[in-house]
């Protein structure tokens, strides 16, 4: 389930780092006098959308794995407390069975 959700976060930061290298490229070629400022907002821009749905997928993996990992302590408690009931059930059984004698 993960891999899938894990490949798509890999290619999008993939895409994050290279829209930063082209902001960089542009900052320098705009220093260079060989782009225009407008150019360099357009990479700008561009590169922020990129960054910013980046930040949502993470956050939106992280709340994910926060609630299942949250349903799954549920259950594992819930295991563990019925474990020890029937271990208590058995215990009571076996002590009135010598309370007979």
């Amino acid at each position: 389930m993960y891999k899938g959700i894990l490949s798509g976060f890999d290619a999008t930061l993939g895409a994050q780092k290279v829209a930063s290298a082209k902001v960089r490229e542009s900052q320098k070629a705009q220093e260079e006098g060989k782009m225009s400022e407008s150019d360099v907002q357009a990479f700008t821009s561009h590169a922020d959308a990129i960054s910013f749905s980046l930040y949502a997928e993470i956050n939106h993996f992280q709340a994910n794995r926060q609630q299942e990992f949250k349903i799954m302590m549920q259950n594992l408690l819930s295991e563990q407390i019925d474990f020890y009931k029937r271990i208590t059930q058995r215990l009571e059984e076996a002590k009135s069975h010598y309370d007979s004698f």
